[in-house]
């Protein structure tokens, strides 16, 4: 589900594409940080690869569902 539609409360479910917050090529390490990764719909990724949407909105997102979800330890 895009976590942007989701905070406006729409739930789009289709063409859902993982983004990572800070590109690979910058940060390298983080790929597979859950704090890094967000899920979005195809409009909202081309935003986010586009600088339109504040990475600090992303990664408040991405909290989010991480307080919601956590990760099995």
């Amino acid at each position: 589900m895009c976590e942007v539609c989701k905070d406006k409360g729409i739930y789009h479910i289709e063409d859902i594409e993982v983004h990572h917050i800070n590109k690979l090529t910058q940060a390298e390490d983080e790929a597979f940080d859950n704090d890094n990764l967000i899920c979005l719909c195809i409009t909202h990724h081309k935003q986010a690869d586009a600088g339109e949407l504040d990475k600090d909105y992303l990664r408040s997102l991405a909290k989010i569902r991480e307080e919601i979800y956590p990760r099995p330890v």
